[in-house]
């Protein structure tokens, strides 16, 4: 599981910019529920 250690603003972009890469690429295949839910956690964490 992905763990943020830190909440810099810079690191959350950096982390918010690849979730939405890994998102918008699995949108196609119909893998994006179980992805959605995870990023969502690690957001919040």
């Amino acid at each position: 599981m992905l763990k943020i250690e830190s909440s810099s603003p810079c690191r959350m972009e950096t982390v918010s910019k690849a979730i939405e890469e890994i998102l918008s690429s699995a949108l196609p295949q119909g893998c994006v529920t179980a992805g959605v839910y995870e990023a969502a956690k690690s957001l919040n964490a």
